[in-house]
């Protein structure tokens, strides 16, 4: 009997260790299968992370986008800006001799027709004007050119005032320094004057005033953001500037009678062009 009473008493004590022990084996390993757990997640931190980095990564090229743009959308409207504009234009001019112009010159007691002959002269333009778009403005000029003439000691200037449509086209529209042609008709009136011994032999015909035309074009480089650099080329023609005597055909002067005569001339000019 103790036998059996030792036997049973070991075996509900086994029994009582037993189911005492299955639970706290089950807690222990869920603490750790979360511990575990734990360390995976930390370790796959930036694994989780990508999105949000990926989505910064995205927001910031966007942004980035969305600077240029907003730059380049700046840098045309400064352009765009710049309605108003100024300029000036130094270079040689070269006039042609007018027909049948002639004056009296007496040498040696010898008295002889010689044609006028206005030599190589200087001068420059200023203007202003407005720009209503990127190849249209509309400006006025003021220009003014002077040099020696022939025969006797002579000299003559040329004042021209002219209106008129300028057209321009930029080489490359995405670069704000991009090289630009332009090209500009004009109307206007003209005069010319003839001053010197030669002003004192044509008497009352040494000067005259007269409609006047004008082409010109050119190509201009900005060097900055307000100031342009410009070479152009231009061609003037005054009408009926002058009246001349009239020639009969057979040579001689038909007193009493005048024909009007023009002056024309070409120009070489370098400048600037500041926009306000």
């Amino acid at each position: 009997m103790c036998g059996v009473k030792s036997m049973n008493i070991k075996t509900t004590v086994l029994a009582i260790i037993l189911a005492t022990g299955f639970p706290l084996a089950a807690q222990a390993q869920e603490t750790n299968g979360h511990e575990s757990l734990k360390v995976s997640c930390q370790s796959g931190g930036e694994c989780n992370n990508f999105d949000v980095n990926f989505q910064g990564q995205g927001d910031e090229i966007a942004q980035t986008g969305r600077t240029r743009r907003t730059r380049t959308r700046r840098t045309r409207s400064s352009s765009v800006d710049s309605k108003y504009y100024v300029g000036g234009t130094l270079g040689l001019f070269f006039p042609s001799e007018i027909d049948d112009f002639n004056v009296r010159v007496t040498a040696n007691g010898n008295t002889t027709l010689q044609q006028v002959d206005p030599g190589t002269g200087f001068g420059g333009s200023i203007y202003g004007g407005y720009k209503f778009s990127d190849l249209i403005s509309a400006d006025a000029e003021a220009l003014l050119y002077f040099g020696n003439a022939d025969p006797l000691d002579g000299s003559y200037s040329s004042f021209n005032f002219f209106v008129g449509p300028r057209f321009t086209y930029t080489l490359d529209e995405t670069n704000d320094q991009s090289l630009y042609i332009f090209a500009s008709p004009g109307i206007g009136v003209g005069n010319v004057n003839f001053g010197g011994d030669l002003g004192d032999a044509l008497g009352d015909d040494d000067s005259g005033t007269g409609f006047a035309l004008q082409a010109k074009a050119g190509v201009g480089y900005p060097v900055s953001d307000k100031i342009d650099i410009i070479g152009q080329a231009r061609y003037t023609n005054i009408f009926g500037v002058v009246d001349v005597p009239e020639v009969g055909n057979n040579g001689n002067v038909v007193e009493g009678e005048t024909e009007s005569k023009g002056l024309d001339a070409f120009g070489i000019e370098l400048g600037a062009q500041y926009k306000f």
